[in-house]
């Protein structure tokens, strides 16, 4: 890092901040400058995105999968398959998305990078400061969070978080059908809320499998573990 103040400010570097930056860069916003603060090395597969889409995007190119058809399972265990119409189902990597994303912004230059966390944001009159874990006081014209987190504990906010766990799976069998998944299979214990599991089969050997709830409160580390293992051993077999 060469300075202390920019054009825009990018705090978090995963999906929304790399292609906020992308975005910019490959705009007729090229030519400004821009930090990104992100204090992990983006250079692991440590998530990945699934969404719902009728047309191309511009990082359809870096798809780990899609599909055109999809199951539905209720809470009585009643399967279908679902026709999406136009839509497909789609997958993405953060691995995939990071290497070209960083690889294409560092080929267009102006961009540099801070290994820090954010501590402090705050409005001023000709733009925003950001203050790092490092004590670094840095200023942009523009600032864009994506660092914000709900507080939980607060009991004046009612809380409803979408949270899940995923493992990926191989079997020595083929037993899964790599162009239909499994979505929003309900037939699982839903302890009084709202919980269902996909399986998102990657060919016929391998899948991940998703632990997805929405409720007010997180859930211990091992009972994912347990609804996950319970699910891998008993439905799927």
């Amino acid at each position: 890092m060469s300075k202390s103040s920019y054009d825009y400010i990018i705090c978090g570097g995963g999906m929304a901040g790399l292609s906020l930056a992308y975005y910019l860069k490959t705009s007729s916003l090229a030519q400004k400058s821009i930090l990104i603060i992100e204090p992990q090395e983006k250079d692991k597969n440590d998530r990945t995105w699934a969404f719902w889409e009728a047309t191309d995007n511009t990082f359809e190119h870096l798809l780990y999968k899609k599909w055109s058809s999809v199951t539905y399972t209720n809470n009585h265990n009643r399967k279908q398959i679902l026709d999406i119409g136009n839509y497909k189902y789609k997958l993405l990597r953060g691995i995939d998305f990071y290497n070209f994303t960083i690889n294409e912004l560092k080929k267009i230059g102006n961009v540099e990078w801070l290994k820090e966390s954010v501590t402090n944001i705050e409005e001023t009159e000709n733009g925003a400061s950001v203050n790092t874990s490092a004590g670094k006081k840095l200023h942009a014209n523009y600032v864009f969070d994506s660092t914000y987190k709900l507080k939980l504990d607060d009991k004046k906010n009612h809380n409803f978080l979408q949270h899940f766990k995923g493992l990926i799976i191989k079997s020595e069998q083929p037993v899964f059908n790599p162009d239909l998944p499994d979505m929003m299979d309900f037939g699982v214990e839903q302890y009084n809320e709202c919980r269902f599991m996909y399986v998102l089969p990657f060919d016929k050997y391998t899948a991940m499998v998703e632990y997805t709830l929405f409720t007010e409160s997180l859930l211990q580390e091992k009972e994912y573990d347990l609804e996950l293992k319970k699910y891998i051993s008993k439905k799927l077999q």
